[in-house]
């Protein structure tokens, strides 16, 4: 989903919450060009460790609020389902927005609002939630919490199966996957919800044109749903 704005020679990536590199890795070639992935995670130095052989990729350890870069350093910044676990995801945005050049491309999404509002599962599943994440959040690791996080990866790798025999497309999920999914929903912190005109509320407040919401129509059938429930939005900077 990252992209190129017309007339745009250069295009140096950077994605914000990384993880493991393997989208960073992916832009860099499809770009061809020096890409850059941070974390806040030890999951940067692994993702340092596996790409190690390619010199155009770079990982790094770092906050999204204070990133080790000049302000104006690439072409096209992307971040998926990341800084929404942040204390503030507005507070966040800027900070990150702030490296993009101008006549560069910013991609961003995050957690919206129909993620926990659409069905009584999913009202269930945000309660749950609520209820668990300011235990899981301090002590993830401890042997509750791996107990109940592999409870819920049962569950995931279940509701992964019912969803393929309905759309095929979709990747199925492991065991280790399905885990780290369900760390990623109950064990943050934070987890905010965001609706579409908030979102897009924040690229004019940062000096970017030519948004755009990401319809979900137009992703592949194995991402329909985390776009309809979710908000996508990427802009061109024009500071």
């Amino acid at each position: 989903m990252a992209f190129r704005s017309p007339g745009l020679n250069s295009s140096d990536f950077l994605e914000i919450g990384c993880g493991l590199g393997i989208t960073t890795a992916l832009a860099q070639g499809n770009y061809k060009t020096d890409a850059v992935g941070v974390d806040l995670s030890g999951a940067a130095l692994r993702a340092a460790d596996r790409y190690k052989k390619n010199p155009f990729l770079h990982f790094v350890q770092a906050s999204a609020f204070y990133l080790p870069f000049e302000e104006k350093s690439f072409d096209i910044l992307y971040s998926r389902g990341v800084l929404h676990h942040t204390y503030s995801t507005r507070a966040a945005f800027r900070a990150a927005s702030r490296y993009c050049r101008a006549g560069g491309g910013l991609y961003l999404w995050v957690y919206g609002k129909g993620s926990v509002q659409e069905g009584l599962f999913r009202r269930a599943a945000f309660l749950t939630e609520a209820v668990t994440r300011p235990v899981l959040s301090r002590k993830p690791d401890s042997w509750p919490g791996v107990a109940f996080l592999s409870c819920m990866g049962l569950g995931y790798m279940a509701y992964n199966a019912y969803r393929r025999t309905r759309s095929p497309e979709i990747q199925p999920l492991n065991f280790q996957r399905a885990v780290h999914a369900a760390r990623d929903r109950f064990t943050p912190r934070y987890a905010h919800r965001h609706d579409v005109r908030e979102v897009v509320g924040w690229f004019e407040e940062a000096g970017f044109q030519d948004i755009e919401v990401v319809d979900w129509h137009c992703m592949p059938a194995a991402d329909w749903d985390d776009y309809r429930r979710n908000v996508g939005v990427r802009g061109i900077c024009k500071r």
